[in-house]
């Protein structure tokens, strides 16, 4: 047995060491329905934004990412195929310092607008160049900001006026929301304006009606954040009255994501979220709240901020669902709420059902983890969502997009070490869900990794296990020391056990207190309807069949005297054992097991 343990140890240990010097796999874990599995398709030494430009018939993907090498910074180009293989992997030719806030756009004629920050600190412009389809550049960059300001953050977008875009200053005195025109070629077409005096975050749509939809950040005090919404005249470049959707308390040691937004047929929707970076008296450092506002087009006072909640369940409980976008099922919100629920992002433009990106943690008795969920939206309350993409450990900044046919494509960054980055893809088109689901040698590794941690958390539990079976253990001792009877044919022994499984339940619930019934096998497999009654009948099963089992063993109706019919195993004795002064004067003379002769005395006279 010990050989048996030792082997087994040292084969955990290296498929360890080979997993652990694989690196990442190439490909993320299936995470549900109507989802391929997430492809590597680079890597990236800042945690930043992706670019993400799916071609309308979904048959090419752009994407792009600032990064950071031994040679320099540089803003990186990929494009994607219909089956998520890699046909173009380049640094584009452009001189950049620290990148930041990556976008693509299309220019209406197979091309690419390439948009981008560059600089530190009150260096930062925003910049545009042309790329054409196969991501080479047709124009040198352009700093298309030019009011000598700082660019902090921004927001842009194809429209039918070419590309806007909206970027805010965010500086104590300097501070406000600017608006910004650009051709289809990537150059000024209406330069930057102030629209929004002190107003920061800023985030657009824009309808099918070609009205712009705006919403930005206006901090009235330290600490004190509000979420704003307002329409946008794009002849006169002016905004509507602004509309309170929302307000929070942000703390020093917290950070703000969004606000972003995004419209279905007849709605708005507006996501924000904060995280915790520190505890406090009413925070945990780590943990995050996201929070939105629906409201109809054109009535913005309808609207009223709830929390987004996502279930912390590693497998959520689909239904079948169909909708504007390729899924054919959903799992309902609510039934927990996640602890994490941050890093918001819409697919631009409108929809019949708006689609949100959120990356959330999950977690159950075999460990945590997180994934990116597809939240879709139609009238006031979500109609569910998705697991688009799950992770082993950390997934962050997720960027969505639709194409024309209906489907989805997300990108996304999983940490890899020190300033180090994987940049993912996946998608809900047919040909990239199949051509990532072929298994391949990644999956090897991931099942022997898996295997191994299984064999590694079992063998943790060991010094756990000896605490809790320590009370019946002894107990048993000490009855059969007492009583010198073990056969669970006689009531005495049936007690002893049932009072032994006592006293082991009980040792189990004082080390497990809240996890104790929560903690059946396979709980978080089961449909929510089935899961009540479960918990109840598995710990009633338990007990019936380990208390029934010693009823069962009793076998009476085959053991126990000398019939016709019964096991013939029985041992004939030269004397009466009862008149004896001494059982060890009485001599065997014969021995039976199974009906046969397996010992017989000399002088047996039998």
């Amino acid at each position: 047995m010990a050989r048996i343990v030792r082997v087994a140890m040292l084969a955990a240990l290296t498929a360890v060491l080979i997993t652990g010097c694989a690196g990442t796999p190439a490909r993320s874990p299936r995470p549900g329905p109507d989802w391929s599995r997430g492809t590597k398709v680079g890597e990236c030494a800042v945690n930043g934004t992706i670019a993400l430009c799916p071609e309308a018939a979904g048959r090419t993907i752009h994407l792009a990412w600032p990064e950071a090498t031994e040679e320099g910074d540089r803003i990186h180009y990929a494009r994607l195929d219909s089956q998520a293989r890699l046909s173009a992997d380049r640094a584009l030719p452009i001189a950049v310092r620290s990148p930041l806030q990556v976008y693509l756009l299309p220019d209406g004629a197979g091309g690419l607008i390439l948009c981008y920050l560059s600089g530190i600190g009150e260096s930062r412009r925003l910049y545009a160049a042309h790329l054409d389809a196969e991501g080479a550049l047709l124009s040198e960059p352009e700093e298309v900001s030019q009011t000598g300001l700082a660019v902090d953050e921004y927001a842009a977008r194809a429209t039918d006026g070419g590309i806007d875009i909206f970027w805010s200053n965010n500086g104590y005195h300097t501070r406000g929301i600017y608006h910004l025109r650009l051709d289809l070629a990537g150059r000024v077409l209406a330069p930057s304006k102030l629209v929004v005096e002190k107003g920061i975050s800023p985030h657009f749509q824009a309808d099918r009606s070609g009205r712009l939809h705006l919403t930005w950040v206006y901090e009235p005090g330290h600490g004190e954040e509000h979420i704003l919404y307002a329409e946008f005249d794009s002849e006169r470049r002016e905004t509507s009255q602004a509309t309170l959707l929302g307000r929070f308390a942000l703390s020093s040691s917290a950070t703000r994501f969004g606000p972003v937004l995004g419209l279905s047929r007849e709605q708005v929707h507006v996501v924000w979220a904060w995280e915790h970076l520190a505890s406090g008296a009413t925070t945990t450092a780590g943990e995050a709240e996201c929070r939105y506002a629906s409201f109809p087009i054109g009535d913005p006072d309808a609207a009223h901020e709830r929390p987004l909640a996502l279930p912390p369940a590693p497998q959520p409980r689909y239904a079948p669902a169909s909708g504007a976008f390729a899924y054919s099922e959903l799992a309902p919100l609510g039934g927990g709420t996640s602890a994490l629920i941050y890093m918001p992002g819409f697919a631009p433009g409108q929809h019949d059902e708006a689609v949100l990106a959120v990356s959330y943690a999950v977690s159950d008795r075999s460990g945590s983890g997180m994934r990116v969920g597809a939240v879709y939206l139609e009238g006031d309350e979500p109609r569910g969502y998705q697991a688009a993409a799950a992770a082993r450990r950390v997934a962050v900044r997720p960027v969505l997009a639709a194409d024309g046919t209906g489907q989805l494509h997300l990108a996304w960054l999983q940490p890899a070490g020190f300033r180090r980055y994987h940049v993912y893809y996946a998608s809900t088109a047919p040909e990239a869900r199949t051509a990532l689901g072929r298994p391949g040698s990644d999956d090897v590794l991931a099942a022997v990794y898996a295997a191994a941690w299984l064999l590694a958390r079992a063998a943790s539990m060991l010094p756990i296990a000896i605490v809790w079976l320590f009370l019946p253990f002894v107990w048993l001792i000490i009855y059969l020391f007492a009583r010198i009877e073990g056969e669970l044919s006689r009531r005495g022994p049936r007690i002893a056990l049932a009072v032994a499984i006592i006293l082991y339940v009980i040792s189990k619930f004082f080390i497990f207190p809240s996890g104790f019934v929560e903690a059946a096998p396979l709980i978080d497999r089961l449909p929510a309807a089935v899961a009540g009654v479960y918990l109840l009948a598995l710990p009633t099963a338990i007990a019936a069949f380990t208390m029934g089992s010693a009823y069962v063993n009793h076998l009476d109706d085959r053991t126990g005297s000398i019939e016709v019919g019964k096991l013939a195993d029985l041992v004939v004795l030269s004397d009466d054992l009862f008149e004896l002064d001494s059982p060890a004067r009485a001599r065997v003379l014969l021995t039976l097991v199974g009906g046969r002769v397996v010992y017989e005395a000399e002088d047996s006279g039998l």
